[in-house]
């Protein structure tokens, strides 16, 4: 400050004992007399060490979320992935006995359809029907389960017709 004649930069100043530091920021300006001249320096320091120990407590405790997300990621990437593996194993076990089901429904309409009334071919078309939607279903679970694993895939959806859709199901 003295040879520039410019005041300095705020610096932080680290005083006191290794383990008990104290912290200031000071800023040095140079002092003139009536021609202008340097004839000395004033230097205004202010104790940040508050401060200071709360920015680096900060920093620890954000290192510390860190790695506490770091970990729940870990464990909702395994869950996500035991999911799969379950959504999967469930999936296919419920297949065979749906298809059964279909298959059987299809050979007795075949075999005996025309020994059944309205009512019964009614029945075998519910019954098959209903299967139709389990096997939607188990397929739609498996979509679920891949999810995670998917980008993101934003569209426009009409409520009314998935609603109206519902209401069929249901009645």
């Amino acid at each position: 400050v003295l040879d520039t004649g410019k005041p300095s930069a705020p610096r932080e100043v680290i005083d006191g004992a290794p383990d008990n530091p104290r912290f200031f920021v000071t800023t040095k300006t140079p002092l003139r007399d009536s021609q202008g001249r340097i004839d000395g320096l004033v230097a205004i320091s202010r104790d940040v060490t508050d401060f200071r120990r709360r920015s680096i407590e900060v920093e620890k405790l954000n290192a510390a979320l860190e790695a506490r997300v770091a970990e729940r990621t870990a464990q909702l990437t395994n869950a996500n992935e035991e999911l799969e593996a379950f959504a999967s194993s469930v999936s296919h076990d419920l297949r065979a006995p749906l298809r059964s089901i279909d298959g059987l429904a299809a050979v007795l309409l075949e075999d005996s359809g025309d020994r059944l009334n309205e009512e019964g071919r009614g029945y075998i078309a519910r019954i098959r029907g209903a299967a139709a939607r389990m096997a939607g279903l188990i397929e739609d679970l498996l979509r679920l389960s891949r999810v995670s694993r998917a980008e993101l895939k934003i569209e426009k959806v009409d409520l009314s017709v998935l609603a109206n859709g519902i209401v069929t199901d249901l009645r």
